[in-house]
């Protein structure tokens, strides 16, 4: 996104992407090419990256650009075959052309149901911003998931309209958005925000090792026990785990067992002591950041 912004900063990219998520008039002026206005900027952004590669781009998280994209895990890749498309392929097509050709202006209402099932929605997603469980990143990506919710309730009732009430967005709708966010979107963007640590940021990263040792509780950690059973170690070789726990070690709350190449530490005494009602915070945090996110829909818990 930024590979044509020299000379005018990245910033100019970034601020463009950003307007585009959104949806507003624009005004692209380019000398000796004259002024064309834009009456609604607005762009899709589909495809792949490895997970891997999100770690090596530290600034994603900066303004709020990565937390616009909804991240999606993919299978394995299974071997390719000659088939002719199926008519979904042409349904999806049509249904997309149709969507375009919709009179922009047009207004459309929640039902009182679908009313409902946004305040459960917009609940859940604030209660998932306010924890740290999985960082600040994941914290501020969910604190967009009620307009997301919006959206998809608009597509959805929109494909699937009720002829007995026209520019009404039925609570189907709205239970079948509210589906897609905790069973698809939330789950995945959980997977991809604790394996890359919101895209570089070491110091959640910390925070979340942190987290551990609190709810453990153990007197002695191994990096083995960090690339098991915390996300954001997982798959890190030895020194990289070290460098996430230097600042722990640091502050008092761990010691290495030996001065070069540590792989295991010793869990300060004072930590569980001054930290137990933290523990238990962090601990009934967590228990209901993974009760959020898989939560029963049919009951709105």
């Amino acid at each position: 996104m930024e590979k044509y912004s020299s000379g005018r900063g990245s910033a100019a990219d970034r601020a463009f992407w950003l307007q585009a998520h959104n949806g507003t008039p624009h005004v692209v002026d380019r000398v000796g090419r004259g002024t064309v206005a834009v009456n609604n900027l607005l762009a899709t952004i589909c495809g792949g990256i490895q997970p891997d590669r999100l770690r090596q781009f530290g600034d994603l998280t900066d303004d709020g650009l990565w937390q616009r994209f909804i991240p999606i895990l993919v299978g394995p890749g299974r071997m390719g075959c000659d088939e002719r498309p199926t008519p979904a392929v042409a349904e999806y097509a049509d249904a997309i052309g149709w969507l375009l050709q919709l009179d922009p202006k047009m207004r459309m209402e929640l039902s009182a149901p679908a009313q409902t099932v946004r305040l459960d929605v917009e609940r859940r997603a604030f209660a998932l911003e306010q924890g740290e469980a999985l960082g600040a990143r994941f914290a501020s990506f969910c604190g967009k998931m009620h307009g997301l919710w919006g959206r998809l309730a608009l597509v959805l009732a929109l494909l699937d309209p009720d002829p007995s009430a026209a520019f009404i967005v039925p609570e189907r709708a709205a239970i079948a958005a509210r589906t897609l966010i905790f069973d698809s979107v939330l789950p995945n963007a959980a997977r991809i925000y604790a394996a890359t640590g919101g895209a570089g940021a070491d110091n959640e990263a910390t925070k979340a090792i942190a987290g551990f040792l609190l709810v453990k509780g153990a007197a002695r950690v191994l990096a083995s026990d960090l690339t098991r059973n915390v996300r954001v170690c997982r798959g890190l070789p030895v020194e990289d785990v070290q460098k996430l726990v230097s600042p722990l070690v640091a502050g008092g709350w761990l010691t290495p067992e030996r001065e070069f190449n540590p792989t295991a530490w010793a869990v300060s005494p004072a930590v569980h002591t001054q930290f137990a009602s933290r523990a238990m915070q962090e601990a009934t945090r967590r228990a209901e950041v993974r009760r959020l996110i898989t939560g029963d829909m049919n009951d709105g818990t």
